[in-house]
Protein backbone atom coordinates (compact mmCIF):
# COMPACT_ATOMS: atom_id res chain seq x y z
CA UNK A 1 0.00 0.00 0.00
CA UNK A 2 2.03 2.89 1.18
CA UNK A 3 5.25 2.78 -0.51
CA UNK A 4 6.97 5.74 0.92
CA UNK A 5 6.27 4.95 4.47
CA UNK A 6 7.61 1.46 3.63
CA UNK A 7 10.42 2.59 1.61
CA UNK A 8 11.69 4.29 5.26
CA UNK A 9 11.46 1.13 7.06
CA UNK A 10 13.16 -0.64 4.08
CA UNK A 11 15.96 1.79 4.65
CA UNK A 12 15.77 1.11 8.40
CA UNK A 13 16.32 -2.48 8.18
CA UNK A 14 18.81 -2.52 5.58
CA UNK A 15 20.50 0.35 7.75
CA UNK A 16 21.12 -2.73 10.41
CA UNK A 17 21.32 -5.57 7.81
CA UNK A 18 22.84 -3.99 4.41
CA UNK A 19 22.61 -7.44 2.39
CA UNK A 20 19.09 -8.54 3.58
CA UNK A 21 18.01 -10.19 0.19
CA UNK A 22 14.19 -9.70 0.82
CA UNK A 23 14.62 -6.33 2.27
CA UNK A 24 16.54 -5.00 -0.82
CA UNK A 25 13.97 -6.84 -3.26
CA UNK A 26 11.48 -5.55 -0.99
CA UNK A 27 12.69 -1.93 -1.20
CA UNK A 28 13.37 -1.96 -4.88
CA UNK A 29 9.46 -2.99 -5.19
CA UNK A 30 8.35 0.03 -3.68
CA UNK A 31 10.96 2.26 -5.82
CA UNK A 32 9.90 0.80 -8.71
CA UNK A 33 6.31 1.28 -7.69
CA UNK A 34 6.89 5.28 -7.15
CA UNK A 35 8.91 5.59 -10.32
CA UNK A 36 12.53 5.63 -9.03
CA UNK A 37 13.59 2.91 -11.59
CA UNK A 38 16.85 2.94 -11.41
CA UNK A 39 17.32 3.26 -7.65
CA UNK A 40 15.15 0.10 -7.63
CA UNK A 41 17.58 -1.36 -9.74
CA UNK A 42 20.62 -0.27 -7.52
CA UNK A 43 18.68 -2.61 -4.58
CA UNK A 44 17.84 -5.55 -7.01
CA UNK A 45 21.30 -6.09 -7.99
CA UNK A 46 22.34 -6.26 -4.56
CA UNK A 47 20.21 -8.57 -3.90
CA UNK A 48 21.30 -10.75 -6.98
CA UNK A 49 25.08 -10.19 -6.16
CA UNK A 50 24.26 -11.30 -2.66
CA UNK A 51 21.83 -14.63 -3.66
CA UNK A 52 22.45 -14.70 -7.91
CA UNK A 53 19.66 -17.23 -7.67
CA UNK A 54 17.02 -15.35 -6.09
CA UNK A 55 14.09 -15.37 -8.56
CA UNK A 56 11.66 -12.63 -6.97
CA UNK A 57 15.14 -10.59 -7.30
CA UNK A 58 15.90 -11.53 -11.25
CA UNK A 59 12.21 -11.07 -12.10
CA UNK A 60 12.00 -7.80 -10.79
CA UNK A 61 15.45 -6.73 -11.98
CA UNK A 62 14.47 -8.33 -15.48
CA UNK A 63 10.62 -6.62 -15.69
CA UNK A 64 12.33 -3.15 -13.86
CA UNK A 65 14.84 -3.35 -16.90
CA UNK A 66 12.28 -3.94 -19.61
CA UNK A 67 10.40 -0.80 -17.91
CA UNK A 68 13.39 1.55 -18.55
CA UNK A 69 13.98 0.83 -21.93
CA UNK A 70 9.78 0.89 -22.85
CA UNK A 71 10.43 4.70 -21.03
CA UNK A 72 13.40 5.52 -22.97
CA UNK A 73 11.63 4.33 -26.34
CA UNK A 74 9.31 6.25 -25.62
CA UNK A 75 11.14 9.45 -24.90
CA UNK A 76 13.45 8.78 -28.07
CA UNK A 77 10.43 8.09 -30.11
CA UNK A 78 9.18 11.62 -28.63
CA UNK A 79 11.99 13.43 -29.29
CA UNK A 80 12.17 11.89 -33.57
CA UNK A 81 8.35 12.83 -33.44
CA UNK A 82 9.18 16.89 -32.56
CA UNK A 83 11.99 16.90 -34.80
CA UNK A 84 9.88 15.19 -37.59
CA UNK A 85 7.30 17.98 -36.73
CA UNK A 86 10.08 20.74 -37.07
CA UNK A 87 11.28 19.68 -40.13
CA UNK A 88 7.67 19.83 -41.51
CA UNK A 89 6.76 23.33 -40.71
CA UNK A 90 10.36 24.34 -41.53
CA UNK A 91 9.46 22.67 -45.20
CA UNK A 92 5.76 24.49 -44.99
CA UNK A 93 7.24 27.78 -44.37
CA UNK A 94 9.67 27.79 -47.25
CA UNK A 95 6.72 26.60 -49.08
CA UNK A 96 4.45 29.37 -47.91
CA UNK A 97 7.69 32.12 -48.75
CA UNK A 98 8.17 30.36 -52.06
CA UNK A 99 4.54 31.28 -53.20
CA UNK A 100 4.89 34.45 -51.54
CA UNK A 101 7.89 35.59 -53.40
CA UNK A 102 6.64 34.04 -56.75
CA UNK A 103 3.59 35.80 -55.88
CA UNK A 104 5.58 39.41 -55.65
CA UNK A 105 7.08 38.78 -58.94
CA UNK A 106 4.34 38.06 -61.13
CA UNK A 107 2.51 41.11 -59.64
CA UNK A 108 5.58 43.27 -59.92
CA UNK A 109 6.14 42.03 -63.60
CA UNK A 110 2.36 43.03 -64.38
CA UNK A 111 2.93 46.41 -62.60
CA UNK A 112 5.88 47.05 -64.55
CA UNK A 113 3.65 45.77 -67.83
CA UNK A 114 5.42 42.41 -68.86
CA UNK A 115 2.55 40.13 -69.28
CA UNK A 116 4.07 37.69 -71.22
CA UNK A 117 7.11 37.46 -67.69
CA UNK A 118 4.05 37.43 -65.68
CA UNK A 119 2.40 34.51 -66.99
CA UNK A 120 5.78 32.65 -67.43
CA UNK A 121 6.39 33.39 -63.93
CA UNK A 122 2.85 31.98 -62.86
CA UNK A 123 3.46 28.91 -64.76
CA UNK A 124 6.83 27.65 -65.23
CA UNK A 125 7.37 28.63 -61.04
CA UNK A 126 4.62 26.48 -59.82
Amino acid sequence: GDDARALKYYDEALGLCPDHVAALVARGAARANNGLLEKALVDFDQALRNAPDDANAKSYADATRAKLRHQEDTIAEEARRRVRQRELEKERRAQEEKAAREQREAEESILSGDVDEAVFTAEVKR
